[in-house]
């Protein structure tokens, strides 16, 4: 069976990808050849997720970092990208997390809604054009949240 490489040299900005499914996803996007850059706010876990993403398979991945919290720190990341990648094929906003107690952010908002809904609205939102100026007019451009871990 011949595997799928339909992201090879595709542009792909992947959130929460320095662990869980989101760096599963990353590892075996590099595999088939995806231009990654992935996003991390710790940079130590951003460069161990890089190390074991480039491990997978030839491709170099461009560690970007950013608070998703903070919609100011989103908005300098959407900077960044539009700044440095003429073109974006793929989203996919993964990054999530359930915290226990209940926490504002710098922009006085709860912390798990801030990262798991307003942070890929904000994001999508500031990328858009971009994105659509990277897809075929066949291809949708599909975007995904996960909350698979609790953190304190």
């Amino acid at each position: 069976m011949t595997e799928w490489t339909g992201v090879r040299d595709k542009r792909v900005l992947i959130t929460g990808a320095t662990r869980g499914i989101g760096l599963a996803a990353a590892q075996a996007l590099a595999r088939r050849g995806a231009k990654l850059a992935i996003v991390a706010r710790d940079d130590a876990r951003g460069a161990a997720a890089v190390t074991s993403i480039e491990g997978e398979g030839g491709s170099t991945v461009d560690l970007l970092r950013a608070d998703l919290t903070s919609q100011a720190s989103i908005r300098a990341l959407a900077d960044e990208v539009l700044e440095r990648y003429p073109r974006i094929d793929v989203l996919i906003n993964n990054a999530g997390a359930i915290f226990a107690q209940r926490e504002l952010t710098v922009d006085g908002i709860e912390r798990t809604w801030a990262l798991n809904h307003l942070a890929p609205f904000l994001l999508t939102t500031l990328l858009l054009d971009r994105l659509r100026a990277g897809s075929s007019p066949r291809r949708q451009m599909r975007t995904r949240e996960s909350s698979s871990r609790s953190t304190t």
